[in-house]
């Protein structure tokens, strides 16, 4: 941090020199240094500046005006796996009524296995290596289950799952459904609860892939490249390229029909591409002045 304050008192002296009348001059001309540097575009952020990276970064699918979410026909919407998930679980309440739970509070395993292929396909499952007997056995039906009740448009008492009571409305509207999913899977949900590995990386700031894939995800390219540049803008000095394809990619990003997620041998990364959903579903404004 020393580093840092010595660095932006030396851009400070330069552009404006160290002879001032008074303490309230200094104080006027460091405002307007701060304002023009936070305004600024910065290389590390892929040319947006400060004020921009925190509009990504705190206010994607909801206020912000970097990332945005298009309104599109139902049709779209269901080519996002994790959204075809929700939607079956939601039809089963509307039929039901109610869910009875496992005794763990898990989704019952007749509905996992009619939710599971609506979804983001696990590969071990699909070549055999495993095979499903509760919801915890794949990302994706977990998924499903902890993004509704983070969403809140389901309760769970004495063991059933139901609607939230005032609910009804907003799960027949496919747009407030998608966006508050969307939301929910950038902003909210914390996707160090399925490992033991560093907390941080991939957690904070997953709308950032999103800039980096809508700018470079055309071409196939390899997982690493992405994950040097979400370091570089936001953890400088980290080196976890696992951690973050792995949460980023594997369980956010895979789970929203966003990419193209080709694995590798031998514990490489994967290869990464955006799909035509991404496209579909998304626009990212760029940085200013570009």
């Amino acid at each position: 941090m020393g580093k840092l304050t010595d660095e932006i008192i030396r851009e400070f002296v330069s552009q404006y020199g160290d002879n001032f009348n008074s303490i309230d001059e200094i104080n006027s001309k460091m405002q307007q240094f701060m304002t023009q540097s936070n305004n600024a575009g910065r290389d590390d952020f892929e040319g947006y500046s400060p004020v921009q990276m925190s509009d990504i970064l705190y206010s994607t699918f909801s206020t912000g005006n970097i990332v945005r979410f298009k309104e599109c026909s139902s049709d779209v919407y269901n080519e996002c796996p994790l959204f075809r998930q929700i939607k079956y679980v939601i039809s089963v309440l509307q039929r039901d009524g109610k869910i009875k739970l496992t005794t763990k509070g898990a989704l019952p395993l007749k509905l996992v296995k009619e939710v599971y292929p609506l979804g983001a396909l696990d590969n071990l499952v699909e070549i055999g290596l495993t095979k499903i007997y509760k919801e915890a056995d794949t990302i994706a039906t977990r998924l499903t289950h902890l993004i509704m009740k983070q969403m809140k448009i389901v309760k769970e008492t004495h063991g059933e799952m139901t609607i939230v009571k005032g609910r009804t409305k907003m799960l027949e509207d496919d747009h407030a459904l998608m966006k508050s999913m969307l939301y929910v899977m950038t902003n909210l949900f914390n996707f160090a609860y399925f490992d033991l590995m560093k907390e941080h990386l991939g957690v904070v700031g997953i709308s950032y892939s999103i800039v980096l894939l809508h700018k470079y995800g055309d071409k196939k390219r390899d997982a690493t490249f992405y994950s040097t540049k979400y370091f570089k803008a936001l953890f400088p000095g980290e080196d976890d390229h696992h951690v973050y394809w792995i949460r980023v990619f594997d369980r956010c990003l895979r789970q929203l029909g966003l990419i193209t997620y080709k694995e590798r041998v031998f514990d490489e990364s994967p290869y990464i591409q955006k799909t035509d959903l991404f496209d579909k579903l998304i626009t990212v404004a760029a940085p200013k002045g570009k």
